[in-house]
């Protein structure tokens, strides 16, 4: 794949490398950063506070599926509870497999996250809360797969992230305090287009994919 930098605003050339070995915000963490010459805190303008969000909320979700799978419950709902009494998850199974819509919540007793389920397969609206009870997620799944749009949250309340699904797709992040950080865009799965800022506007950074 070859790219075109449009503008070059002072950023290492290692970070522009960085940049192009990803194919996704969410395939941050897989860049090898020693041979890029990146230092890990460098990488943080594409993205990854919103991509930890989103990476974190699935592995919990696929945490728990596991979990279930090794000790199904009786058809029929039920309520879990932590060791304080509070509630720690509320659901319904059917046929064996989790159906309907299933919460979890935090030993707070705060909700956590709630999606919905279909025959044992995540099928519906899902959101994800903070501790502190600010949205943390947002997305749907339709037939086990992220479908349509996903959005990430700081916790102080302001979009971080914004995902779309399939080979063509935008997607964007912005800073904590509103700016936004980045647009990239794919077509057919390759990344064609970058954009990115720093936290007070300025641009950093612009990059095309040339033909091939």
């Amino acid at each position: 794949m070859k790219f075109t930098t449009i503008k070059r605003l002072g950023l290492p050339s290692g970070l522009i490398a960085a940049v192009l070995a990803v194919s996704s915000c969410a395939e941050i963490a897989a860049v090898p950063l020693l041979v890029v010459g990146v230092p890990v805190a460098a990488v943080f303008f594409v993205g990854v506070v919103g991509v930890a969000t989103l990476t974190q909320a699935m592995e919990d979700f696929d945490a728990k599926e596991r979990e279930r799978e090794a000790k199904p419950r009786k058809d029929g709902p039920f309520i879990e509870y932590w060791a304080n009494g509070k509630k720690s998850a509320v659901g319904t199974y059917k046929n064996k497999k989790l159906d309907g819509v299933y919460t979890e919540y935090f030993k707070s007793g705060k909700k956590k996250s709630e999606l919905a389920y279909v025959g044992g397969e995540r099928n519906g609206p899902y959101t994800s809360w903070f501790e502190s009870g600010q949205k943390s997620v947002e997305g749907s799944f339709k037939a086990g797969k992220e479908y349509g749009t996903t959005k990430c949250y700081h916790e102080n309340g302001k979009i971080s992230y914004l995902k779309g699904h399939g080979p063509n797709r935008n997607e964007t992040t912005w800073h904590k305090n509103g700016q936004r950080e980045s647009v990239t865009k794919y077509k057919n799965g390759q990344l064609i287009f970058r954009q990115t800022w720093d936290d007070k506007g300025k641009e950093l950074e612009e990059l095309r994919r040339m033909p091939d």
